[in-house]
């Protein structure tokens, strides 16, 4: 019965990694997206304000610019979040296979 409790374990663990690799790849991935977005509002946004063309645009960009902004943040606090859990998950496996 305690074999089969540790292989549960495992199984949970390695699913739980498998998961976590998964969205930081995805995270990565959509990551220069994002990135050179950013970029290119940030260069229409630029050339918007040489033009002087309307004060509402130039709120949409600049909204767009702290979405973006916000997002990617987010990005990187999930990926190094999945990170230190998929370490620590493997210690937990080292652990459970160890006994």
């Amino acid at each position: 019965m305690e074999f089969k409790n540790k292989e549960e374990a495992f199984r949970k663990l390695q699913k739980q990694i498998k998961s976590n690799t998964r969205s930081i790849s995805v995270y990565k991935r959509l990551s220069p997206v994002l990135m050179s977005l950013f970029v290119f509002n940030a260069f229409i946004m630029f050339y918007n304000s040489i033009k002087n063309v309307e004060n509402t645009i130039q709120v949409l960009f600049v909204s767009l610019l702290i979405l973006i902004f916000l997002t990617l943040s987010l990005f990187h606090f999930s990926i190094v979040k999945k990170k230190k859990e998929n370490r620590s998950l493997d210690i937990e496996i080292y652990k459970l296979l160890r006994l």
